[in-house]
């Protein structure tokens, strides 16, 4: 009977927690139901409730919105909000959206004192210290951190056929720092490759993005690429630059949706 009665409780306040974010989401206009953001998901999460998928939102710097399917708990935190000219709205039953970077919150921390422009975000650093730092790039290209490992060929095809676009042209410094924030907000990936889509597959030692344009741009450690047969593929070792890599490693894949 006393478990019974803790599970009336607990769902008690489960309910009554959504109904107050809700209320408030309501009343603010930025609850929007039956309704998921897609392909703009930087991390994918499951949560016991909605509150919780809000709270991981606010804990990382670059999340913008949420989508939270209230069956299954599944959280998913996006790094666009529904201003954005790139954002794609699902209408899916069972789903909760909202756009919480025009909620009236304030987080505790160093970036609690900082006011930064209108396209830029405040970011900490490993060592605690507070920067603004760009959340969009010319062209405003949604980029998707595939953070299931595959070789070069398996992370290729499944840009194409997830996101309907290509592994990531990473062809400037701003883009560069961008994907750097997206990928400090994601998780501690220090030191983890990702691959790219540049190679020199088709000839050796000239090496190309996928839509056949020159490296123009680089940011090759020093010491990279190295000539050594059979590591065609760009790889970024996430805190230490790009290098040459065999096709065949298992990495992380970075992915740029085409419109």
């Amino acid at each position: 009977m006393m478990i019974q009665d803790e599970h009336v409780r607990l769902a008690f306040f489960f309910l009554t927690l959504v109904s107050i974010c809700k209320a408030s989401c309501q009343q603010e206009g930025h609850l929007i139901s039956n309704a998921r953001i897609i392909r703009s998901s930087f991390h994918i999460l499951s949560t016991p409730g909605i509150n919780s998928c809000v709270a991981n939102c606010q804990m990382h710097v670059i999340c913008r919105s949420f989508s939270y399917h209230i069956l299954s708990h599944v959280c998913y935190l996006n790094y666009v909000d529904t201003n954005s000219s790139s954002i794609i709205m699902s209408s899916e039953d069972g789903y909760v959206s909202s756009d919480i970077s025009t909620w009236s919150k304030r987080l505790d921390g160093p970036c609690s004192a900082v006011t930064c422009g209108v396209h830029d975000r405040c970011t900490v650093d490993r060592t605690g210290v507070d920067a603004c730092s760009p959340v969009s790039i010319s062209g405003d290209h949604p980029y998707i951190l595939v953070l299931n490992t595959s070789v070069w060929e398996t992370a290729r095809l499944n840009c194409m056929s997830s996101f309907g676009g290509h592994l990531a042209i990473v062809d400037s410094i701003d883009k560069i720092n961008f994907l750097t924030v997206l990928i400090n907000a994601t998780g501690d990936f220090f030191l983890r490759k990702f691959y790219i889509g540049a190679s020199d597959i088709q000839e050796e030692g000239s090496w190309r993005w996928m839509d056949g344009s020159p490296l123009n741009f680089t940011y090759w450690r020093p010491g990279q690429p190295t000539s050594t047969p059979d590591q065609d593929c760009l790889a970024w070792k996430f805190g230490d630059g790009w290098r040459n890599r065999p096709c065949t490693d298992n990495i992380f894949s970075i992915c740029e949706r085409s419109f």
